[in-house]
């Protein structure tokens, strides 16, 4: 039990720059040693899911997909992830046929990232398969379950083989996929059998010169070795279960509820994902996420938009990612780490080599210096009002105005 405990804490501690993942039950990874919480595959917004630019906040931008999601063909976001190409596959970054797990007794599965559940900036819908049975659902995760908690009816898994959970971030324009999935061993752990105690527990008169043994004493309610009944948590925000993985307790956190709304609908479009240029005038939603994001979260390329207010960072995929940064140590900041920004309050200083570059309002970061230009890649932004980086796309590029704000290396 400790060993299992440690390995997940351990995981979760090397990784506290990524996203989250289902913790308990927790997945067999593909790459145990890589960021485990990182997303699997993004789609571009507004090709897959008209309607909308979706470059506004969060909340804002889940709203939006949730009353575009309910106009179109799909009924679930299982099929919506399914039927739009990406890089997840079945199982994302988690084995598909994995050391098999049982479920929680209480019927709670729970999500996390380092310290809270889901990612509070990181606003969308969430949902729980057995086998091909939904289990839960709700339209913004981040928002409406907080602490990660998310409690099924484990009788709709008995013999079921998976449990798949499938996750949509919507905080920019280029959402990004999770997917995790964990075998199951056929049901939930087995209830415990001690008797619960009453509120005053008292001995019967008996006759008997034999004094029970505690094995033997009907009234004595707490086993002295059983290990079922862990002590909940005051942290509302701690998803992660109790040392005893049988009956873990579940959080107190009033914002847990169960599926909401009806299941959506979007229409699948078999359109390339080139990043979509925003034409809406609303200023962007910074994150709210005190993580620098990986390498694989690129979030320098600002997205396009019409808006006078400094675009969102694009998440896009197809920008090259930095060399993976190194943790802030003696009061300075290592390259590509935050370095400042609204809300921010940590170091500003730089480590030798890079310099604090504000993108926006919200974000600034730890760049390199002037070093020689290897260009701008594909679908890079190469230019625009308020832009200082490189304006040299490759030679198979052209540099494409947007908008007075946006232009971007695009092929010729």
């Amino acid at each position: 039990m400790f060993t299992t405990i440690a390995t997940v804490l351990f995981a979760l501690a090397a990784t506290v720059h990524g996203h989250g993942n289902l913790v308990d039950p927790f997945p067999d990874f593909i790459n145990p040693n890589s960021d485990i919480t990182q997303y699997c595959g993004t789609v571009d917004g507004p090709k897959v899911l008209p309607g909308s630019q979706y470059n506004t906040s969060p909340e804002d931008n889940t709203k939006a997909f949730t009353k575009n999601f309910k106009a179109s063909s799909f009924k679930t976001l299982k099929d919506f992830v399914i039927g739009n190409p990406n890089q997840c596959g079945t199982c994302g970054l988690t084995k598909e046929n994995g050391a098999k797990k049982t479920l929680n007794a209480d019927g709670n599965v729970y999500w996390g990232h380092g310290q809270e559940g889901f990612t509070p900036s990181h606003e969308g819908p969430c949902e729980l398969w057995c086998d091909d049975i939904q289990v839960f659902q709700n339209d913004n995760c981040a928002r409406n379950v907080k602490n990660g908690t998310m409690p099924i009816d484990t009788s709709k898994c008995n013999g079921a083989s998976r449990l798949t959970a499938y996750w949509l971030a919507l905080h920019s324009p280029s959402w990004q996929i999770y997917v995790n999935c964990v075998s199951l061993a056929g049901g939930a752990a087995p209830s415990p059998s001690s008797p619960k105690p009453s509120s005053a527990p008292t001995m019967k008169p008996t006759n008997s010169p034999i004094t029970p043994t505690p094995s033997e004493d009907p009234y004595t309610p707490y086993p002295s070795e059983s290990p079922y009944t862990p002590t909940p948590s005051d942290d509302p925000y701690t998803p992660y279960p109790s040392e005893s993985p049988y009956t873990p307790t579940p959080s107190e956190d009033p914002y847990t509820p169960y599926p909401s709304e009806s299941p959506y609908t979007p229409t699948p479009s078999d359109e390339p994902y080139t990043p979509y240029p925003s034409d809406s005038p609303s200023t962007p939603y910074p994150s709210e996420s005190p993580y620098t994001p990986t390498p694989s979260d690129e979030p320098y390329t600002p997205y396009p938009s019409d808006s006078p207010s400094t675009p969102y960072p694009s998440e896009s995929p197809d920008t090259p990612s930095p060399a993976t940064p190194s943790p802030p140590s003696n009061g300075q900041v290592q390259g590509y780490y935050q370095c400042g920004g609204k809300t921010y309050n940590g170091p500003t200083q730089c480590a030798s080599g890079f310099h604090c570059n504000k993108w926006n309002e919200w974000y600034s970061q730890c760049v390199p210096n002037e070093s020689a230009d290897v260009g701008v890649p594909t679908w890079g932004q190469c230019g625009g009002s308020g832009f200082n980086g490189s304006t040299n796309c490759q030679s198979t590029d052209v540099c494409k105005v947007r908008n007075e704000w946006y232009s971007q290396c695009v092929p010729k």
